[in-house]
């Protein structure tokens, strides 16, 4: 069984492709063909993973298995409307979702510190106005 990108639909967008990591790696079948262990997080930028253009943008999945270990996806956002930036539970396997716009955005780990600190400062700025 050979891990593979999956395609849902295309929703052209205007402007360039972005180059997106596209590797998947489950951890509780290292042997599996396909399976790509520098997917994983802490992800390696510089480790040669395979580049893919995409139109819609990049996606980074990361699933706690619990007990099971975890798995990770990189690739492209096939619909736009339906990506976004979540986390959810299921049965105890939490999947966490980020979608992105710009090249390689989707080589980050968990934490997301430009568009957090972003978000802080409009946090604040917010704040400072209505008081």
């Amino acid at each position: 069984m050979n891990l593979k990108m999956h395609s849902l639909s295309s929703t052209a967008r205007v402007g360039e492709a972005d180059k997106c990591y596209s590797c998947a790696y489950v951890s509780t079948t290292p042997d599996l063909p396909g399976n790509d262990p520098r997917c994983q997080d802490p992800f390696p930028r510089d480790s040669n993973v395979t580049v893919v253009d995409c139109s819609n943008g990049c996606l980074k999945t990361s699933t706690d298995l619990g007990d099971d270990g975890q798995s990770w996806l990189r690739g492209c956002v096939d619909v736009v409307e339906a990506c976004a930036n979540t986390c959810q539970t299921v049965e105890g396997y939490t999947a966490c979702f980020h979608c992105c716009d710009g090249d390689f955005c989707n080589g980050v780990d968990t934490v997301y510190p430009a568009k957090l600190l972003a978000m802080l400062c409009a946090s604040f700025v917010a704040v400072a106005v209505y008081n």
